[in-house]
This record gives structure tokens, sequence and C-alpha cells, in this order.
């Protein structure tokens, strides 16, 4: 008799509406936000001009415009995410970096590295030995498990013949984002 006759929610519930719910008989309320789920914290940051690097160094890729950041988690200045209070777990992380040989050099192989703590958690490598090309899209992701205050970067090195190297900015296609996996 609680429920009949009652008007229909006509929209997602906010936060604080409240619902019952029955406990073994004991009927009992809670808030909408215990029962909700979502992917957060979560967040999306690509490179917005070209990253002149130096060839064969691990540099830290300057992903400094924000597409989506849910908890305010992800630093423009520092290209860092850092795990915020009360959202550790398994997190997917991954990343797209397009680097390139300036002028008519070639790439000799181009590293995609994925840091925890300032510390290498995993790479991906390309080797153009015998078969040297100007540019080449490399990917890395992962599924980490993260504690609160984790910090994730992401370096790229670029071996090219001219000592130079650029990660392109071109329509978006270095990126790099990550998010919390539900119930994992």
């Amino acid at each position: 008799s609680l429920i009949s006759g009652k008007t229909a929610l006509g929209a997602t519930p906010a936060d604080t509406d409240e619902l019952l719910i029955s406990d073994a008989g004991t009927l009992k309320r809670v808030d909408y936000s215990y029962l909700k789920s979502a992917n957060t914290p979560a967040f999306e940051a690509y490179l917005s001009s070209n990253q002149t690097i130096s060839s064969g160094a691990n540099t830290v890729v300057a992903f400094d415009t924000e597409v989506i950041d849910t908890n305010s988690a992800y630093n423009t200045s520092t290209y860092s995410f850092t795990v915020p209070s009360n959202q550790a777990g398994k997190y997917f992380v991954y990343s797209n970096c397009y680097g390139s040989a300036q002028g008519s050099a070639e790439l000799a192989d181009e590293t995609i590295r994925l840091l925890k703590n300032g510390s290498l958690y995993k790479d991906n490598q390309y080797d153009f030995t015998g078969n040297r090309i100007q540019a080449a899209q490399i990917s890395i992701f992962a599924i980490m498990d993260l504690a609160v205050s984790d910090v994730l970067k992401i370096q790229l090195n670029v071996n090219d013949t001219s000592g130079s190297a650029l990660v392109f900015a071109r329509d978006k296609t270095s990126y790099f984002g990550a998010y919390r996996l539900i119930g994992a």
C-alpha cells in the first residue's frame, strides 16, 4: 500500500533520492547514491599540439587537454593521474601515441611506457630495424590494482635518425585515459 497509487519517477533518481527495500521483511530506506554504479573516477586527456622530444629519451607526453575528468584527478601541468581518496581499486588504463621522425629522418624504434609512481609498470615497443618508416602509432593497455595516491604517467621514446622526434597531436591521436572498473 506504500507504493500503489504513487507518482512514478520520470528521470534518473538524484543521489539523495530514497528508495524502499525489504531486508528480510523489514522495510528500509536507502539513498540512490549507494545503489548506482559508475566507472568513476574516469579521465581522458590528449596532446593539443605537437611535442618535440629528444631521440632515444624516455619523455613524459604532455597530454594537456582534458576530454573528461570526473574527479579532478588528472593534472594538465604534470600530465599525471592521481587516484583520489576512497577510489582505490582495479582500473583500465590506456594510451595511444603517434610518434614521428622529423624531416626525412626515419624511425628505428618506438616505445610507449606506462609509469606507476615513477617506476615502469608496462611497456610496448615496435622495432623498425630493416624496415624503417617515418611515423607510427603505438598503444598500451593495462588493468591495474591502484591504491589511493598512486600516480600514473605515460612516456614515449622515439629513436630516429635525426636526433629529434615528434609526438603528433593531429586529430587527437595521442591520448591517455583510465577508469575504475565496477565490481572488480
